[in-house]
Order: structure tokens, then C-alpha cells, then sequence
């Protein structure tokens, strides 16, 4: 059974040979592994060109997650890589993205990182007079599934309209508008949708094997708005792209961090699967495997807030030990970070995850 067998046997929660792994991986620790620099800083990637530049990210992604071991690859085109073509370069080094969005360099992570919205307004009516073309292609991803060769699985991530919308305006203009003319909200954010909806026709056409979908819909206390909000706008769009998905061959991965408890009900109508799990918000993930195992691939757990930063490696065997332990029986369970291997982690402590998921993810689970 090969890598990417592995991972659509899970996605159909069925047992595979052994856990599947993947996870999101900041820039610095892909350069440590690989020993080679990956070019992200905004002037050094119009010098090499655009089309270069997606190359040599897509040839850099695929030799990490080989040389690590994952089992499914992440495209990421809007994450921590410069999109020439639907990115505007300001005068003041910052970047700003098709939607609106800013975005600034920072060195330490060899990353783009959101700083604010506004570039295409700062109002509902603003934004929507700027509201990019439908997408026709997606940057990469055909190049990435050739060069994997169906050897591991390939996902695609992109951002859940909700988040798409508050990047774009800027949080504190999106929950003015929220509050003020939620109707107008609505609009908009159904008018992303129908925008997703099509990125994911593409992704499917392009050879991805499973959507991930971004944006969080939880802070550690909680859902981010009354539930009223997501039962009005959120649930029926989300609906439509996992049809969507689902009509193209495509299992759909919601991500959140934060504490989601009072929307897995819902979540788990209409979703295949949930990632992250983050245990510093309180997400269980024995309870929820007991609770929603039957109808929700799992993926995450393992924790990016002490453990990966500061724990010991022996600290990290036995946690994803014990987090294989109740959530891998049955299939189901993909291995990963609660987030990102994140800049703070330690690389020995990422690696160890890895290695421990090999030692006692093989089926069947016997710890």
C-alpha cells in the first residue's frame, strides 16, 4: 500500500496498513531539513519570476515531505508563498492579495504573514465593486500532482468564505458589518462561495485528492459568533461547497482551532472531516472519536502550544501514543500537528511525532 492508497482508505474509514501523516510545515523547518533556501521574500520572487518561483516551491514541498515521510502532500497557494500574478506588490513592501488582504514579509519565518485587510475597501459595498474574476486556474497544483505521481495523496487548502471575508474587510469592519447589516453579510459571503465552489471544480480537474479548508470558526472559548450566525450563513454555504466536493469525487476537511464542541453536531452533517483538534481549547479527541468517529475523519491533536515548542521528545512518543491509541482504531485518523509545524517547534520534536506515529500506527492498532 502506497502513501496516497493509505490516505484515501482512511478518508473511506476503512483500516490501511498503518496511520497516515501528514501536516502544514512553516518555511524554516522545511530549509533546515532540505538544507537549501526557499524563496519567499516578496522582491526576491519577482526577481525570479513567477512562474519560476511556484516551480521551485512545488519541487522544494515535494523533496520535504518525501525526505520526512508524509503520506499526503499540502498545495497551499495562498499561504506563505508569493502569487506574482494575483498579488500586488505595495510601495511599502507589504503584499496585497486578490481579495484585499494584506500580508507582510517576516524574516524570521521566511513567510507572508496576514497583518490587516482594506486594499479593495473597508465596507461590504466597497469590497464587492473590487470582487476578483472567477479563478481559472489554480497556480501549481497540475504541477505538483505530476510530479507526485499518485505515490502520496495531494490536498488543496484554501480559505472558507467566512475567513476570505474577514481577512478581506478586516476583522473589526467585518463584525461592524455583522452587526449592522447582517443581510449584507449574508450576500457576500454566499458570493464567495459561489467563487469557492469553482476553485474546487478546478482543484478536482488538476488531480487533488481531498480539500482542506482554512479559517477558523472558534477561539479557545468558543464558536466566534452567536450560533444564530452560523445556522443563517454559514452552514448552507458550507453545504454547497462540500456538495460541491462531493459532486467531483473530493472528501472535504474542515479546519478550525479553537474550542468547536458546540458545532460538531452540525459539523458532522456535513463535513467528512475535522482538523486540528486543538487540546489547549479543550477539543477531546477520544471524546470525539467516540462521539462522531463514525462520521468524521480526524486529523491533528498533537499540540503546537507546549509540546512540539517545549516538550521533550519522550513527552511527544507518548502523546501521539496515546492519541493513536483512541483515535486510530477503525481507521479514520490522520496523523498531524493541532496546527503547523510552527517557527517556536522544535525540528526533533516534529521529526519524533513522525517517527512515533510509524511505531504504533500500525494496523491493527494493538497498544
Amino acid at each position: 500500500m502506497n502513501s496516497r492508497e493509505r490516505v484515501l482508505k482512511t478518508l473511506d474509514h476503512e483500516e490501511p496498513d498503518m496511520v497516515p501523516i501528514t501536516d502544514q510545515v512553516e518555511t524554516v523547518h522545511m530549509e533546515n531539513i532540505l538544507g537549501k533556501k526557499i524563496i519567499q521574500e516578496p522582491s526576491e520572487v519577482v526577481k525570479m519570476g513567477y512562474e519560476e518561483n511556484v516551480k521551485h516551491y512545488v519541487e522544494l514541498n515535494v523533496e520535504f515531505c518525501k525526505k520526512v515521510g508524509f503520506d499526503a502532500i499540502l498545495h497551499r497557494p495562498t499561504n506563505s508563498m508569493f502569487k506574482g500574478k494575483v498579488y500586488k506588490l505595495l510601495p511599502d513592501g507589504t503584499v496585497a492579495d486578490q481579495w484585499g488582504a494584506i500580508w507582510g514579509y517576516n524574516p524570521y519565518a521566511n513567510a507572508l504573514t496576514y497583518l490587516r485587510g482594506g486594499a479593495n475597501g473597508t465596507t461590504i459595498e466597497e469590497f464587492e465593486a473590487n470582487f476578483p474574476n472567477m479563478p481559472e486556474d489554480i497556480p501549481g497544483l497540475k504541477y505538483l500532482v505530476k510530479i507526485v505521481k499518485g505515490e502520496m495523496a495531494v490536498y488543496h487548502k484554501m480559505d472558507t468564505p467566512f475567513a476570505t471575508a474577514w481577512y478581506s474587510l478586516g476583522i473589526t469592519n467585518f463584525f461592524k458589518a455583522l452587526r449592522e447589516n447582517p443581510k449584507s453579510v449574508k450576500r457576500l459571503i454566499s458570493r464567495i462561495t459561489n467563487y469557492a465552489c469553482e476553485e474546487i471544480k478546478i482543484a478536482a480537474e488538476l488531480g487533488a485528492d481531498f480539500i482542506m479548508s482554512a479559517g477558523d470558526f472558534a477561539e479557545k472559548s468558543g464558536p466566534l459568533m452567536p450560533l444564530k450566525y452560523y445556522e443563517d450563513m454559514i452552514w448552507p454555504n458550507l453545504k454547497r461547497e462540500v456538495d460541491t466536493a462531493h459532486s467531483k469525487g473530493l472528501k472535504y476537511i474542515k479546519h478550525s482551532d479553537g474550542n468547536i464542541n458546540l458545532l460538531l453536531p452540525k459539523l458532522s452533517e456535513i463535513v467528512d472531516g475535522i482538523h486540528s483538534l486543538e487540546p489547549v481549547a479543550g477539543m477531546n479527541i477520544c471524546e470525539v472519536k467516540k462521539k462522531y468517529g463514525d462520521k468524521l475523519v480526524l486529523m491533528g491533536n498533537v499540540d503546537t502550544s507546549y509540546l512540539l515548542p517545549r516538550g521533550s521528545v519522550n513527552e511527544v512518543e507518548e502523546e501521539v501514543k496515546r492519541i493513536i491509541k483512541c483515535a486510530a482504531p477503525g481507521g479514520g485518523y490522520i496523523l498531524s500537528s493541532s496546527n503547523t509545524w510552527v517557527v517556536d517547534a522544535k525540528l526533533e520534536n516534529c521529526l519524533a511525532m513522525v517517527k512515533a506515529a510509524r511505531k504504533y500506527g500500525k494496523y491493527p492498532i494493538n497498544i
